[in-house]
């Protein structure tokens, strides 16, 4: 639910306010179906709740109802999900709904069941692309899409382009490369969109790429000592010499490596965006600053490549030669 959301329903319910009772009772439940995938905003009528909402608890068979406002009149609840893919037309679940205030059941004037319905579903039956970078329009094809649409990816907000009935499309955010859960959220009534039949989960890969790396020499070649072997153990940054990196997909923890990983490029500069303007208007591109670490090296000179790592070294890329050591 969003914030906005919660912001209303709390003003709403302050105006609501029930005498005081001794008993906690039901008298309303609204509405009695939604997503099987949850997010459905559950409003209970009675009297005795209390306005404190940790003091309330809802359930929805055996499990929580997460309260977002209460007063002693009502409560408003979202509903957690039941599954996470719709497998056929006729998938349905039919829970109690209960409260507890203080600990202590409320009476009910009724059986309320609340039914979680692939018929209240709004479904996902496909989705592309399912791997690339933040400011590609991701498209989206399925049912009962329109509302009030909001898409995340990953951890940030995906910007609706169009959003209808059946087909819908979203721009994510420039991300750290790894694989993240899309959660669909259409409204309140409606709850969140589960992955249909022939789709197994809502999840985006954002890749990892580099572009280029530019060398800014800042002194001339240093080395820092002589061994047996007479292999000069040189300096990466040639005194403070760095590497310039442009890519996608960078992040707080994607690894820069040199000599197939045996030299780290310890960061000078945090991931920043690049400019779009030097990118054919992509977003998507970001810069950092590093500085080679110490090799052993033996002879005049030794080239290495350059690789990146992030989701713990199961996303790569490489660029090759990108830096040259010399004694």
């Amino acid at each position: 639910m969003s914030s906005n959301a919660a912001s209303v329903a709390r003003r709403v319910l302050s105006r609501r306010q029930a005498p005081p009772t001794l008993f906690a009772g039901i008298s309303d439940v609204a509405p009695l179906t939604g997503s099987l995938c949850g997010g459905t905003l559950l409003t209970i009528h009675g009297t005795g709740f209390s306005t404190n909402s940790l003091e309330n608890r809802v359930l929805v068979g055996d499990t929580d109802c997460r309260i977002v406002a209460s007063s002693s009149a009502e409560i408003l609840c979202e509903v957690q999900q039941r599954f996470v893919q719709v497998v056929n037309n006729d998938q349905a679940v039919v829970q109690p709904v209960s409260v507890l205030v203080t600990g202590v059941p409320a009476q009910r004037s009724g059986q309320f069941q609340y039914t979680f319905s692939v018929n209240s579903t709004p479904i996902i039956g496909s989705f592309e692309p399912t791997v690339g970078h933040g400011g590609e329009l991701i498209s989206f094809e399925g049912t009962g899409l329109r509302g009030n649409v909001a898409v995340t990816v990953g951890s940030h907000p995906c910007n609706i382009h169009q959003a209808g009935d059946a087909i819908m499309s979203c721009e994510p955010a420039p991300q750290e490369a790894g694989i993240v859960d899309i959660a669909i959220y259409v409204g309140p009534t409606r709850g969140f969109a589960c992955p249909g039949p022939d789709l197994p989960s809502l999840r985006f890969t954002f890749t990892l790429a580099l572009q280029s790396a530019r060398r800014i020499f800042k002194t001339s070649a240093t080395s820092e000592g002589v061994n047996s072997n007479d292999a000069r153990i040189v300096k990466g940054s040639q005194g403070d010499d760095e590497l310039v990196i442009v890519g996608q997909g960078f992040g707080s923890s994607t690894r820069f490596t040199l000599c197939e990983g045996s030299v780290a490029c310890d960061r000078v500069t945090p991931v920043m965006p690049e400019s779009a303007i030097l990118h054919a208007g992509e977003s998507s591109y970001q810069k950092l600053t590093c500085v080679p670490g110490s090799v052993v090296q033996h002879g005049a000179s030794r080239t290495c490549d350059l690789t990146a790592e992030s989701a713990n070294g199961v996303l790569k890329a490489s660029i090759p030669e990108a830096w040259t050591y010399v004694s």
